[in-house]
């Protein structure tokens, strides 16, 4: 598989903790935008662990905004650099039947609403990429410089500290 690097668009921002990676079928389901955000935002664990076992989505939370306002989607396998420095790694399936893959900060009704429906927007919320339909292997990567990681680190210095 050739590789293929896309930017996020540069206005997309989230305000917010909240992400969710899936496709406009919603994994090919035929659940409703009101149903996809009750669920994620039930907090119930069973919920979660069906959703990521089906290939519906990726629900991604960090511990502060705009966690991947500056991300980038890569089809295809990292560069040696990019292997050798990642720290930290999430990995999922995702259903993709209807051959469009969304990153979408939120996760509310109103969201799923807009981003289900439309393709391109001005909104910045969402962004779309067409890919081959099919079951794909998508993977989440922290890196030194990530904000993630900032977190971690605060988290582990401000511990030390205590004791």
């Amino acid at each position: 598989m050739s590789r293929k690097v896309i930017p996020l668009k540069e206005n997309f921002f989230n305000d917010g903790y909240w992400y969710v990676l899936s496709s406009t079928s919603l994994g090919g389901t035929h659940l409703s935008a009101a149903q996809m955000a009750d669920y994620l935002q039930s907090g119930d664990a069973a919920t979660m662990n069906q959703l990521l076992r089906d290939g519906i989505c990726l629900p991604l939370y960090f511990p502060g905004d705009c966690a991947l306002d500056d991300a980038i989607v890569v089809i295809g396998d990292l560069t040696e650099q990019e292997e050798a420095e990642w720290i930290g790694r999430l990995c999922a399936k995702l259903e993709i039947p209807c051959g469009e893959f969304l990153v979408m900060g939120g996760g509310l009704e109103e969201d799923f609403e807009v981003a289900l429906t439309q393709f391109e927007t001005t909104d910045s919320f969402f962004q779309k990429f067409r890919l081959e339909p099919g079951a794909y292997r998508v993977e989440v990567y922290a890196y030194l410089s990530s904000m993630t990681v900032n977190f971690a680190w605060e988290e582990l210095y401000s511990r030390r500290l205590k004791s």
